[in-house]
């Protein structure tokens, strides 16, 4: 368990304010190319899910919020360069 400065799903609004929240995470390899990962706010019933997949040279980072729905991040895109 840690603290963390990043705000928390919020039922009401969209998180946007910097707070101290106390989180668990966990993370799984689901296959060769695809980890996930979930952190989970100890205060308050809602999580994060961050889902990686590798292909290649490139990257995608999703990033899902447990309730409001409609907050969920743009995935982040990648691509390594040799």
């Amino acid at each position: 368990m840690s603290e963390t400065g990043l705000s928390g799903p919020n039922i009401i609004s969209k998180p946007v304010a910097l707070t101290s929240n106390k989180l668990a995470a966990a993370y799984t390899w689901t296959n060769d190319s695809t980890i996930d990962f979930t952190m989970r706010f100890i205060e308050s019933p809602h999580h994060i899910n961050l889902t990686g997949q590798f292909g290649g040279s490139d990257a995608v980072v999703k990033i899902l919020y447990s309730p409001p729905p409609g907050h969920d991040l743009t995935p982040l895109k990648a691509t390594m360069e040799q």
